[in-house]
């Protein structure tokens, strides 16, 4: 934020609204000798060139000096603050029939024969009266001091004569009353006040919440580098009449010391246009809000228009689009019109950049050293600015989606939300792919499987023939047809896994000395090369030792699997004798009967495996759905937040 620590306070510092440091509660160099019985340590020109010098170096534009009851001894400080520019809101602070402390401010152009007429306006005739109560009540002299053109709020709320201090709800709850003072943050306040400030207790309920205030009573110069002392106004012109409109909209215009942390975001400084209807404008822009206001006509639509074009930010609304091109090729187009903006890139740690752009051609960005630069203005400068004219946004207000996002821009926690929701759905197609897989092979299984009971009853049917004991040998080389292969498998399996272990092995280009040598730390790079190297060296031993291996086993395999080959024809061959003294039945020979039980066993023991591969698949399917089901769950409750924000979002 702007503090406003120009040294110089001039009218060309008067072009837009920022906020000045205040020192609400300055008292005279008499104030300590008088109502605290110390001596000051200073006399009262340097007391006075003190709080000055202390002011300028803190920032402070705006002081209110409020001495108790009486306003003659604050002419040296207002004469030396008013010499170097430093505006001075006069005033006094009283005690009402209640016991408690009111600041009264008035416009810098009250002079202290005036004040002092105002003091006889609330009772307070005797200038020796100092702390002596006015005869008026807290409600009384709000009223007075506001019919007065001032400005009066209520001193130290939570401390000794303060309206809360001393329990005075009917005071706190007053229409009038609409400033208080507290000593520092609202947070750091005990419960029981914090609760009324923030219009949280019954017994202290308003319409309307109190606007608070950091001024603390200062009586010694060094006391105004104390945050607590201050209060940061927003006002383009420091003056009374700005002060007082500031407190009509005290939320954005009214800000204790703790809020006021500097805070880094784009904005932009100026624009300058050349040609057209708008030719030779230049307007420096607040960093804060900005309005442009003026009758049909006078150019408003183009201005914006103008900064969208030099931004090259696309329009959302397609009539919006045709008539801001229309706008610009009019006001521009016709003149070879050019639009110079100068801003601040808070995703380029806010450096300084100048966009150009001349109609018809692409725009130009100029950085702080002079020189072209490759970045694009909307998308790399200002990457989240939007922009909208009016008749856009009734364009964007008749469509659901685009009123939709518009209003997703002010969720709270929305990216945090979005990426939930992405992984979320990212996870569920995921699901899909696998549960689409697995329920694929699980019909496919379940197909295989619903042809056994036909296989076995058509087995049975053989054994009617009394051949069961003639040809027990068939279904066990089956067996041992089906152990065969799963043998090779395996092999092939643990081979696969071989494969993949080797070509994960880390390649140590990345850590070449190239790019240590200029590390600052290259050497602890270098002993982790060294220790990946030793790792990948062991590894390669370990493979060799792991291929010496594979090579035994396909030997051994190799020489297993031929002598079963071999048996098992060996087998076939007994078989095939066996079958010719099986007796021919239904026109069939032996031969072919033993053959066709023969080729039914064999399909039913390639059957068998895969009950247990059905089961395997049934298990993961059963997980799959139980993950799917805690997905859409999960999807509906970010789905549920995400309403209840945006709901949230457009009732504020």
């Amino acid at each position: 934020m702007n503090n406003g620590n120009d040294s110089n306070i001039t009218d060309e510092n008067y072009t837009h609204a920022r906020f000045w440091k205040c020192a609400l509660q300055v008292n005279p160099h008499s104030y300590r000798a008088n109502y605290r019985g110390q001596a000051s340590g200073f006399d009262p020109k340097t007391y006075a060139d003190e709080i000055c010098r202390i002011c300028m170096r803190e920032g402070i534009k705006v002081v209110g000096l409020a001495d108790h009851g009486r306003v003659s001894d604050a002419e040296e400080v207002r004469q030396r603050l008013d010499q170097n520019g430093i505006v001075v809101f006069p005033g006094f602070e009283i005690t009402t029939t209640e016991k408690v402390h009111w600041v009264c401010l008035f416009p810098e152009t009250t002079s202290a024969q005036e004040l002092e007429r105002y003091l006889g306006k609330l009772q307070l005739t005797n200038p020796q009266y100092g702390t002596r109560p006015s005869p008026l009540g807290g409600q009384k002299l709000m009223q007075e001091v506001e019919n007065l053109g001032g400005f009066c709020y209520a001193a130290h709320v939570t401390s000794n004569k303060g309206v809360l201090k001393e329990k005075l709800n009917n005071l706190w709850t007053s229409a009038e009353l609409r400033v208080v003072q507290i000593p520092g943050k609202i947070e750091d306040l005990p419960h029981s006040y914090k609760s009324i400030i923030l219009n949280q207790n019954s017994d202290y309920c308003r319409e309307y919440p109190v606007t608070v205030i950091n001024a603390r009573d200062i009586v010694n110069p060094g006391d105004l580098c104390d945050p607590r002392a201050t209060t940061f106004i927003k006002m383009t012109r420091p003056c009374f009449e700005s002060f007082l409109m500031a407190f009509e909209d005290p939320e954005s215009r009214v800000c204790l010391s703790d809020n006021m942390a500097e805070r880094h975001y784009s904005y932009i400084e100026s624009i300058h246009i050349e040609g057209g209807f708008l030719d030779g404008l230049s307007a420096e822009i607040s960093d804060h809000l900005n309005a442009v206001i003026g009758g049909r006509g006078t150019g408003k639509s183009t201005f914006l228009e103008c900064i969208r074009y030099a931004l090259d930010i696309p329009h959302k609304g397609e009539d919006a689009r045709r008539q801001g091109e229309q706008i610009v090729r009019e006001n521009l187009g016709r003149f070879g019109g050019r639009i110079s903006l100068k801003l601040r890139s808070a995703s380029n740690h806010m450096k300084p950049y100048t966009v150009i752009r001349r109609y018809g051609e692409p725009p130009r960005v100029i950085d702080d050293g002079q020189n072209e630069s490759l970045l694009h203005p909307g998308k790399d400068l200002l990457p989240r600015i939007e922009i909208y004219g009016q008749n856009e946004i009734y364009e964007l207000a008749k469509n659901p989606d685009s009123l939709t996002r518009t209003i997703e821009r002010f969720l709270p926690g929305k990216q945090e939300l979005e990426s939930r929701l992405a992984g979320s759905y990212r996870r569920l197609k995921e699901n899909s792919s696998k549960l689409v897989k697995y329920l694929e092979m699980k019909d496919e299984h379940e197909q295989k499987i619903a042809s056994l009971p036909k296989l076995e009853e058509q087995v049975r049917q053989f054994e009617d023939l009394g051949i069961e004991d003639r040809l027990k040998l068939v279904p066990l080389l089956e067996k041992q047809r089906q152990l065969e292969k799963r043998v090779i498998e395996e092999n092939k399996r643990v081979r696969s896994g071989r494969r993949e272990l080797e070509e994960s092995l880390p390649d140590l280009v990345f850590m070449d000395e190239s790019i240590l040598e200029e590390l600052p730390h290259a050497d602890l790079f270098r002993h982790a090369r060294s220790v990946l190297k030793t790792l990948v060296e062991k590894m390669r031993h370990i493979l060799e030792d792991i291929d010496k291996t594979f090579e035994d086993a396909d030997a051994a395999l190799n020489e297993l699997s031929r002598k079963i080959t071999h048996e098992i024809k060996n087998s076939e061959l007994q078989l095939e004798k066996d079958f010719e003294k099986v007796p021919s039945a239904g026109g069939k020979d032996g031969n072919e009967i033993g053959r066709n039980y023969q080729q039914l066993l064999r399909e039913i023991e390639q059957v068998n495996p895969t009950r247990e591969k059905l089961a395997l698949i049934n298990s993961l399917v059963n997980e799959l759905e139980q993950d799917r089901r805690n997905l859409l769950g999960e999807i509906s409750d970010l789905r549920s937040r995400r309403l209840i924000a945006k709901q949230s979002a457009v009732r504020k």
